[in-house]
């Protein structure tokens, strides 16, 4: 069944109409409608929800004319100054805002409102091209990976100069941190955590003596447990969660060989389930789904090497291997078929490869032509992309987006100062937090808000406003 855009037609009132009422069959239609409604005649136009409950999940979904809809009918669209008075009203605008209640970027409005919606239809405007340090370690401090808890909490994890873990918390969604916990008992090199539930959190790393530990958290990331040390030499890389109650962790042994650690019970008691007999190191895994996971490292004679694992980890066969030096840092999927692996050449130089074939075969669509490398990469939607390193030539954090599901990627953000970016995360429907150290070892946070550019819910993916007109949202 076809779907169509909803808007208001010119021939409707100019100064009321609701959207939903009626379907644009494509997206120029839409597009002149709303450009006539927006004019120097008529310079302010709010939206807000009315008639019904927000769109949850993809839920209330209109049918009209036996045509799904995109929006529901449950947008009104009110011209005139006199009609924006309502909280929570959006604002698009030639001209500066009636008065000071109305803050920019309004579009985070109507993703927060409607964020599955948002997300399928790709509304996410110039997310990751800008960004704010949240936070500076006081003191040494180095972050390796960071994770969203809920709406608010998110938690990133390192270690100090005496090999002890270290926890920063933020509980306004990447505002302001500051540190949770530190370990003092068992040096903890720790290289990465996950959410398990809204309060449950795993975190895993290495000692100084060469074994891999893992703590557990039941109160959001505020206090840890050590729950378990490896009997033998292991360096865990990264952990992450396969199902409700299902935790992965891939790393290496001492000889350098791939090891594989699970747990079924949110991370309270664990088991080897893998532990390869050749020298092929994982450095990071991906879920696509609570049995199907792809998992990416160096292989021998340090080709970069994919696996892949159809019952949980507890198998692996390799599915690709580079033809030459390649360190795979990171993988993501933006889909059952399409997934993105990270990471640098032999000439030091960042790459980026994608598979469109789960993963059967594998092109390099990126190489950067200076010495960087790549640390991280997220998939934020089946379009949308980012992936995080740094320059080693400046020692600048950069950051490369995606808006075809990886098979092209921009250059959007270059740090002013040293920051070697080794982590991001979503942190909602309109933020991203990356984190980092710089030099001197001291941790760093930073956070991007989308600034969206006047995409709508009701339109294409495609669909931008006029480079004049500004979005509002009524505080």
């Amino acid at each position: 069944m076809s779907k169509k855009l909803i808007g208001r037609r010119p021939e409707q009132s100019p100064t009321h109409g609701m959207l939903g009422d009626l379907a644009y069959a494509t997206r120029e239609e839409a597009l002149e409608a709303i450009k006539s409604y927006i004019s120097i005649s008529n310079p302010y136009s709010a939206i807000f929800e009315t008639k019904q409950p927000k769109l949850v999940s993809g839920e209330n979904i209109a049918k009209i004319n036996d045509i799904d809809l995109l929006g529901s009918g449950n947008i009104n669209v009110v011209g005139g100054t006199e009609n924006l008075s309502t909280t929570g009203s959006l604002l698009f605008t030639i001209n500066a805002p009636p008065d000071p209640t109305w803050i920019p970027c309004g579009g985070s409005y109507l993703s927060e409102s409607y964020p599955a919606l948002s997300r399928e239809m790709g509304n996410f405007g110039n997310i990751g091209s800008e960004w704010v340090t949240a936070y500076t370690a006081p003191t040494t401090s180095t972050l390796r990976a960071v994770t969203r808890v809920n709406d608010t909490t998110l938690v990133a994890v390192g270690y100090n100069s005496n090999s002890a873990g270290v926890f920063y918390r933020t509980a306004d969604a990447g505002i302001t941190w500051g540190l949770a916990f530190s370990i003092d008992v068992f040096s903890s090199n720790l290289e990465s955590v996950v959410a398990v539930s809204e309060t449950v959190l795993v975190a895993v790393g290495y000692s100084n003596t060469g074994f891999g530990v893992i703590y557990r958290s039941i109160d959001e990331g505020i206090t840890w447990t050590h729950v378990h040390n490896t009997s033998k030499s292991v360096v865990f890389r990264r952990v992450l969660k396969i199902s409700p109650t299902a935790v992965v962790i891939v790393g290496y042994d001492n000889n350098g060989y791939a090891i594989v650690y699970r747990s079924h019970n949110e991370g309270v008691t664990w088991e080897l389930v893998y532990n390869a007999n050749n020298g092929s190191s994982l450095r990071d895994a991906v879920a696509v789904s609570d049995t199907l996971l792809f998992a990416t490292g160096t292989g021998e004679n340090n080709r970069g090497m994919i696996a892949k694992s159809t019952d949980a980890g507890s198998s692996w066969v390799t599915v690709f291997t580079t033809t030459s030096v390649v360190h795979f840092q990171s993988i993501a999927a933006t889909s059952v078929s399409t997934l993105i692996a990270v990471g640098y050449d032999g000439n030091n130089k960042a790459v980026i490869y994608r598979s469109t074939n789960g993963g059967a075969s594998w092109s390099n669509v990126l190489t950067l032509g200076t010495a960087s490398n790549f640390r991280s990469v997220i998939a934020v939607s089946t379009i949308l992309a980012i992936a995080v390193g740094y320059d080693l030539t400046t020692n600048n954090g950069i950051v490369y987006r995606s808006d075809n599901g990886g098979e092209t990627w921009t250059l959007v953000f270059t740090s002013t100062d040293t920051v070697h970016l080794q982590a991001v995360v979503m942190a909602s429907a309109t933020a991203l937090i990356a984190v980092g150290y710089n030099l001197t070892n001291i941790g760093r946070i930073f956070r991007s808000a989308g600034v969206f550019s006047g995409s709508d819910v009701f339109l294409t993916p495609t669909f931008t406003l006029p480079p004049t007109v500004k979005a509002y949202v009524k505080t």
